[in-house]
């Protein structure tokens, strides 16, 4: 069971539910969605896909990560408690594709200033990664909030500064994006 489970049921859904994402190849999403839609009725179901965000193995990670993204897509508002226990948890998650998730939802998380400015530091340490799709989406989590809260509008500018300048045309585009 996972540790700090308090409900006896809302723990088995939550293992029931990490062994799936174990399944997960890292490729077909479709075993996600079936995951998601099989489970998304549980007790605890988006307190529990945060904690699985801290999972030792990156597959149930970002299988999580993914689930959520796509549940907040379609209109799921993240209950403050599990904002702030997604927000503790994205300096431990260890996969890119994992972070990715959260930098790509951070416009549909109601956050305040502390956990704002926690992401976008955590978002900083990604503005040099091999992968530009995640530079991309570094830049777009700092932007985002750097509009959302004047106190970091200087990180936003210097976000698109460097995104303006990136090697990569699919990072310079998402700049182009954001700067509209």
């Amino acid at each position: 069971m996972l540790s700090g489970c308090v409900s006896g049921k809302v723990c088995m859904a939550v293992e029931d539910l990490r062994a799936e994402l174990l399944e997960f190849d890292g490729i077909a999403v479709s075993i996600l969605s079936e995951a998601r839609a099989r489970h998304r009725d549980d007790e605890g179901f988006l307190d529990g896909l945060v904690a699985l965000f801290a999972d030792e193995n990156s597959t149930v990670a970002d299988g999580a990560t993914w689930i959520l993204k796509a549940e907040l897509e379609d209109g799921t508002v993240l209950p403050r408690v599990a904002t702030e226990a997604l927000i503790t948890s994205l300096d431990t998650l260890s996969s890119w594709p994992s972070v990715l998730h959260v930098f790509q939802i951070v416009d549909r998380l109601d956050l305040n200033m502390d956990q704002a400015g926690r992401v976008i530091l955590r978002a900083k340490t990604f503005t040099g990664h091999k992968r530009p799709f995640l530079r991309a989406w570094s830049m777009h989590a700092v932007v985002v909030l750097g509009r959302r809260f004047p106190e970091f509008s200087q990180d936003a500018e210097a976000a698109l500064t460097c995104g303006e300048a990136d090697a990569a045309a699919s990072v310079r585009a998402r700049a182009r994006r954001l700067r509209q």
